[in-house]
Formats: C-alpha cells, structure tokens, sequence
C-alpha cells in the first residue's frame, strides 16, 4: 500500500505543479489585460482631448499647445492631433491678417485728411453749381 500512497503523493505533487503553472500563466495574462486596458483607457483619453480641441476651435477658443502630448505620440492619433494644429494654426493665421489689415486701414484713415477731401469737394465750382441749382429748384417748388 505504502507504494500506491506514494504513487498517489507524486500524482497529486505533478497537477499541484501543473495547477500552478495555470494559474501563474493566467496571472500574467492578467496582467497583460490590465495594461492593455489602462493603454485604451489613455488612448480615448487622448482621443476626447482631439474632439474638445475641434469644439473650442469652432468656438474661436482653441489653442494648439493643448494637443501637445497628443501631437506627440508616434501612432496615427499623434498625426492626426498634428496635422489638426498645422490647420488650425494656419487658418487661425489667415483669418488673423484680414483683421490686421482692416485695423490699419482704419488707423490710416486720418480725420483731419477727410476734412480736407470733403472741403476740397464742397469748395468746387462743380458742386458749388450743384447747391445752387438746389436751391432754386427748392424755391420754384
């Protein structure tokens, strides 16, 4: 009987190995699954961070910097956050020179310039022949 309980001790010793081996591979997929799991978690993360830039560049109020760690992974999201504030920035910039240039115009227009036009024009022999034709068709009516 003695051999029959060893026979058994070396049989229950090899599942208890084998049952180990299981669980500590299962452990690591585990562990794999939850690394894989916090790597989704930050990719949408980032992916919320693009779709926020394109609400507050509709809104007028984005700024390229908030993308720049999404800008700088190396995967299609990085290029995508990228190319996102290449474009912005360069319509940012288109939209910003017609400002520019309607600011100076208005600063160039000086007043006392305008004075001098208008009474350049109200001084004219032309338009002086102009009031007087007006004033006496309003006094005939």
């Amino acid at each position: 009987m003695r051999n029959d309980d060893n026979d058994d001790s070396a049989q229950l010793q090899l599942e208890l190995a084998s049952i180990r081996r299981e669980l500590e591979r299962r452990a690591r997929e585990m562990e794999d699954i939850n690394h894989l799991y916090g790597a989704l978690q930050e990719y949408v993360r980032q992916v919320a961070k693009v779709t926020e830039a394109a609400a507050r560049f509709e809104a007028g109020t984005f700024d390229a910097e908030s993308l720049a760690d999404v800008a700088g992974r190396q995967d299609a999201l990085g290029t995508l956050a990228r190319v996102f504030q290449r474009m912005a920035r360069e319509i940012q910039s288109s939209e910003t020179c017609p400002r520019q240039q309607e600011q100076q115009l208005q600063i160039e227009i000086d007043p006392a310039e305008k004075d001098r036009e208008v009474g350049a024009i109200t001084h004219s022999e032309y338009f002086q022949e102009l009031r007087r034709s007006a004033r006496a068709f309003r006094d005939e009516s």
